[in-house]
């Protein structure tokens, strides 16, 4: 029954952890009794695939963060956010003001592009390094839940 119910718990985490963790894992599950593993089946476990499609579609609200329980870089992701989009309007709403000014050679088209281009830049980096460390992140922090407890 124990090998059965291991071979069951290690199929169930394996798209939940990462192969090391898992290998890991599989060595610490032969010191646990029945009871803990049926109890180990039970565990919440967070979803990776769940957190990665998050953080493509409602990444820049942080809601990705929000479901890893990083609630402190998920405030500071979301304000980070919403200060650049709120930069890109002021931005926008200036070169604008400018454009449509009396004196359209007061406004320098130049400067304003660079500026947006660099700030979507940084977004784009910090989007695509957060849907990866989130997706990590997803994996770490099941393998602590499961390890702390199995070694209650």
């Amino acid at each position: 029954m124990k090998t059965e119910n291991k071979s069951i718990l290690l199929n169930m985490w394996k798209n939940k952890l990462s192969n090391t963790d898992l290998v890991r894992l599989s060595q610490d599950l032969d010191t646990v009794n029945d009871e803990k593993l049926e109890n180990l089946m039970l565990l919440p476990l967070k979803n990776p695939i769940l957190t990665f499609l998050l953080s493509i579609f409602l990444g820049i609200f942080a809601v990705d963060r929000f479901y890893l329980g990083d609630i402190s870089r998920g405030l500071i992701k979301l304000f980070c956010f919403l200060g650049i989009f709120v930069i890109f309007l002021a931005m926008a709403v200036v070169g604008m003001n400018a454009a449509m000014a009396e004196n359209p050679e007061s406004f320098n088209l130049v400067f304003f592009i660079v500026i947006i281009f660099a700030l979507y830049f940084i977004v784009l980096v910090w989007y695509f390094l957060d849907l990866y460390f989130t997706f990590k992140k997803a994996k770490k922090i099941n393998f602590n839940t499961i390890n702390k407890a199995i070694q209650e």
